[in-house]
């Protein structure tokens, strides 16, 4: 009975790689520009912000997630720029994506602004036969060893904030395909993974108790065809606009605790732990994620009050 369990969680699993493709971080909030390109030189200064996150711990080919973001303003211009570079590796899969991003900011009042942003670039896929355990020899699955493909893609988003606020919709990977389409690079591995378009939508707003406390509830909701919607519903605490505890209710997959820490005018770390609620729970020990960000810019110097988010 404990190998039917097993084999139906994996199953599962399978499922859950098929139908959600996009990178999923629970520290997303810290650097918007990974779920959303609109977000790029919203700040008045250059954000980068490195995540690592191993998710089911303990549980073998179970994803690891890498992210490398960097973007910021050009002067004068309403013009943000920047990149995204991640590595995504999950069983004997490995997805690194590199993503140039341009973004158009629209001052649409003294406190509102729009950030309309595009990004660009490929997804490279790997994945290793020669890793696997399988039993029938002669299953032409398996009979073309290693196999790579390169995607070409791209990605839209629009992020409107203020101050206290903010309101974004995007859509990172608008080409929706195939791998064996004639858009792929290598059109010939009919079994390598379908690119699917990823809808997000998120929201958040900044409520000041006093001068050294202040909540930030936000909400983060992904939607992808076939699979069902889910959500990241948050709330964070900021001390002295240096300290910041939160909780996060994913839906139907984890509780997740969330700590960030601003131990410089530049240096930001953080850290997240999910408790997993679903099956999987009783395999992994939850999943981790550490944050680490360096803000650059003299207009950086110059804040005494950093925005929220």
């Amino acid at each position: 009975m404990k190998k039917v369990l097993q084999l139906a969680i994996i199953l599962l699993f399978s499922m859950r790689v098929n139908a959600q493709q996009d990178l999923q971080f629970s520290q997303y909030m810290f650097d918007h520009v990974i779920v959303n390109p609109g977000y790029a030189g919203s700040l008045e200064y250059t954000q980068s912000t490195l995540i690592h996150r191993s998710q089911w711990v303990g549980w073998k080919g179970a994803p690891e997630t890498n992210s490398l973001t960097l973007h910021g303003p050009i002067d004068q211009k309403n013009i943000g720029v920047g990149f995204n570079l991640s590595n995504d590796r999950i069983g004997v899969t490995n997805r690194t994506d590199l993503n140039l991003i341009f973004a158009y900011h629209l001052k649409l009042n003294e406190k509102l602004k729009l950030g309309l942003g595009m990004q660009g670039g490929a997804s490279y896929y790997a994945y290793k036969n020669s890793d696997l355990v399988y039993w029938d020899q002669t299953d032409k699955v398996y009979s073309d060893g290693n196999q790579t493909n390169l995607l070409p893609n791209f990605g839209t988003g629009a992020f409107l904030y203020s101050d206290k606020y903010y309101i974004g919709i995007s859509c990172p990977h608008v080409l929706d395909y195939n791998t064996g389409d004639e858009f792929s690079i290598n059109n010939k591995n009919k079994n390598m993974p379908r690119e699917t378009k990823h809808y997000f939508a998120e929201a958040g707003y900044v409520f000041n108790l006093n001068s050294e406390i202040a909540i930030k509830p936000s909400v983060l909701m992904k939607y992808v065809n076939n699979s069902p919607a889910e959500a990241d519903i948050n709330a964070n605490v900021f001390f002295r606009q240096t300290f910041g505890l939160g909780v996060s209710y994913r839906t139907n997959d984890a509780v997740v605790a969330l700590a960030e820490l601003q131990l410089s005018k530049r240096i930001r770390i953080g850290y997240s732990y999910d408790f997993t609620t679903t099956e999987i729970s009783n395999y992994s020990s939850g999943s981790h994620e550490i944050m680490i960000g360096y803000d650059m810019g003299i207009r950086l110097l110059k804040i005494k009050s950093p925005r929220y988010f």
